[in-house]
Order: structure tokens, then sequence, then C-alpha cells
């Protein structure tokens, strides 16, 4: 890994050729790490039935086999390389064989690199330079969830819930907001960093995926052959407790914290090769720009990474879906307006040099064109009060608004 003196972004050449930068914006700009991989290329794109290289020919009809194969090939053809992947939150439906595949429906893809840069600190100096927006912009809504629907559809996930059916089920919402002009993603990055900095942030800006996540979630990291998830669960939402004290006193916020801490233990040991399950810590408050969360560290021994292995045991988060998983995601499929895509999924990056780290795509907003398009959400157990969901939804969605309503 080359560390380099220089910020990212430093020139308008740089704008070009970084299409990927993970980061942690967090702390004060001296403690952040941003990692770029470098002279990227795409190796594989999941669509509809198979897996199909970048020249179009169908190679495979399992996605993490294929990795499987590749990656071991490659760490010893180009050890200071590695691999992207991303997966839409749909691919879980094919893990669990929910539903049959979607025609041309991108459910992951992979972009391989062939070295890793990264940097100690992040300064824009473009950003006064660099015309990023054009004309002046307009903003228009589309709010694809009104209050009245979200109501119905908690409703019917509390009436499983009252059944057995089910224990916790994350619902959410759509928003998508129309630019009258052409936004450049790094306006939205740059926003980011100011108004909703977090932990397991992704600058994405390929063909396939124009994204800006500030998720403050972790799906896995795996190094030194140990692998740690950290599933949030439980949130503190001004207005909706009194102080942070009584939140994390909640009966309510408690039991659903348990409840998922134990649904990602089960879900570590079903990992292959997997040995020592244990919680590393419990039920932390970390706070982000808008609310605080609960968090828990859960580690296991894992000596040898297999993406057919991790991925369908881990994928999607429980958090972000429920318990049981696959009861969950069959409700989310029924009762939610709009496919997740992007929203729930994950992005993140696997090193030959035997590390990876990959995010839970919330907090995140997709360019398509002239739109701004996000989702939020909020996990719903028995005890659940819809006028607290609702607000704790709009809270998690402030930091994508001044992200969005800065750049105008």
């Amino acid at each position: 890994m080359t560390i380099c003196p220089k910020p990212i972004f430093s020139s308008i050449d740089d704008v070009e050729k970084t299409r990927l930068v993970f980061y942690s914006s967090l702390n004060n700009e001296s403690n952040n790490a941003h990692y770029v991989p470098r002279n990227l290329k795409r190796i594989f794109l999941w669509k509809g039935e198979g897996v199909y290289s970048d020249n179009g020919d169908l190679i495979s009809n399992n996605f993490f086999e294929t990795l499987d194969t590749y990656s071991q090939k490659q760490s010893i053809v180009n050890p200071e390389g590695g691999i992207v992947v991303y997966l839409s939150f749909e691919a879980s439906y094919q893990i669990y064989k929910i539903e049959n595949p979607r025609k041309d429906f991108i459910y992951g893809f992979v972009y391989e690199y062939t070295s890793m840069d990264k940097y100690d600190y992040f300064t824009p100096l473009i950003s006064s330079s660099l015309n990023l927006n054009g004309s002046p912009l307009s903003l228009s809504y589309n709010y694809h969830t009104p209050k009245n629907i979200y109501k119905n559809i908690f409703s019917q996930i509390k009436d499983s819930i009252y059944s057995g059916e089910v224990y916790q089920v994350n619902t959410g919402i759509k928003v998508s907001i129309h630019s009258s002009s052409p936004i450049h993603l790094l306006s939205v990055f740059l926003s980011s960093i100011k108004h909703n900095p977090s932990f397991y942030s992704t600058y994405c800006n390929l063909p396939e995926l124009k994204l800006v996540s500030s998720s403050p979630e972790l799906l896995f990291s795996w190094e030194n052959n140990k692998i740690t998830t950290a599933p949030i669960a439980g949130t503190y939402a001004p207005g909706v407790y009194a102080d942070i004290l009584k939140f994390k006193d909640s009966s309510k916020e408690i039991s659903e914290h348990l409840m998922l801490v134990d649904l990602e233990r089960n879900d570590l040991a079903k990992i292959k090769f997997a040995s020592k399950v244990k919680v590393k810590s419990f039920a932390t408050i970390e706070k982000t720009s808008s609310v605080s969360h609960l968090v828990s560290y859960i580690q296991a021994q894992l000596s040898e990474f297999l993406f057919s292995s991790v991925f369908p045991a881990i994928f999607p988060g429980g958090s972000i879906s429920g318990c049981p998983k696959y009861a969950s995601l069959k409700y989310i499929k029924s009762l939610e307006v709009d496919i997740r895509n992007f929203y729930t999924g994950t992005i993140g990056f696997y090193n030959y040099k035997r590390n990876a780290k990959f995010n839970i795509l919330i907090r995140s907003i997709q360019m398509v064109e002239n739109d701004f398009i996000f989702h939020v959400g909020s996990g719903i157990v028995y005890d659940s009060n819809v006028s607290s969901e609702w607000e704790e939804i709009w809270q998690k969605a402030k930091p994508m608004y001044k992200t969005i309503f800065s750049i105008v």
C-alpha cells in the first residue's frame, strides 16, 4: 500500500482517475484514513441469471464461487491488488431463493485494482476552482412512501409480530429529489464530508453506480484471521426519548439489540472455518450527525476467507432486514413500495493480502442523471410505536437533506 503525501482530489486530473474512495470522515481530518483503489477494471457483472465477464460472456451461474476461484488465483499473480465488490439488497433474494432472477437486473459487480493508495488526510484543494454544478439549481421532491402508506405497512408488520411469524422487520421509505441542472458527484461527496460524516463511507463514481455513502454500519471486516461484524440496533433520536440515558435503559431498545446480536452470532457461526464466536463489546453508544445508536462488536476466528461461505451467512445484515432473516426478507419484498437496489446492500474491498472490509449501504445517496435518491428506515418490534418510528426515520434523513441542500 502506498502512503500518499497529497490529499485526494488535489487536481482536476485526480478527479477523473479517482473512481472509488473508502474513507472515514467522522473524526477530525488528521485522524482520517482514506483508501483509493487504483487502475480499476471491471471483471464480473452479476446480471439476471448469470455472472458475465467484462466482454459479455456468460462464465458462471454462481457469483460467490466465481469470486473464490478468481481471488485465489489472483492472490498469487498480483498480491498487491484486490477486488471491489458491490451487492444490491435484492441479491439477498437470490441467496435465500425468495424470487426468480429479474431479467437484466444488476445484483452485483466486481472491479479489480492493482494497488491501493492510502491518504492520511483530506483537503479538497480543487473545490474552489472547479465549477462542479454549472447553472443555478432548483429542486423538486417525490416521497415514494407517504405516511398513510407507511402506517399500513407498519400495521401489517405488527400483525405478523403478534402472530409470531417474525420478531423484527426493518422497513423504510424512498425519497427522490430532482435537480434542474446536472450535479457532479464530487459535489455530493464534499458536502457529505461536512454534513454527514461517518465511519464506513464510500465515494463510488462507476458506470454501474454513482453513489456517496455515509454509512455508520459495518457489515464485516476480516483482518489477522478474525472476522468482525457490528450490528446497529437501537436508535436515539431527539424527541423520541427525553435523554440518551433513558434511551440506553429502554427495555424496547435493549431487547431489540439483544435479538440482533444473537442473530449475528449465529450468522458468524455458520461461516466455514469460523470458530470462537464471541461478543467483543455490547451495546455501546455511537453518535452520528443526527442520531445515536447502540452498537455491538461480534468477532470470530476465521483462518480462511471464502466468498461462497461468508456472504451467504452474513448478507444482508440482520439490522436492516430482521429476525428471523428469511421470514423478514419475504415481508420486505411483499410490503415495501419500491425495490431497495443499492439501499442496505453493501460495497467494500477484499485485499489479496488477506484483509477485507464491507459496509452496509445506509445513509447513502445515489445519483441517477439529475436525481438524488436515498432511503431511510427503522426496525419494527413488538412494542414499536408508529409515531416514534416515523420520527426516527426523518431524523435519520436530515443529514441527507443537508448534504443535498448545501450544494444548491
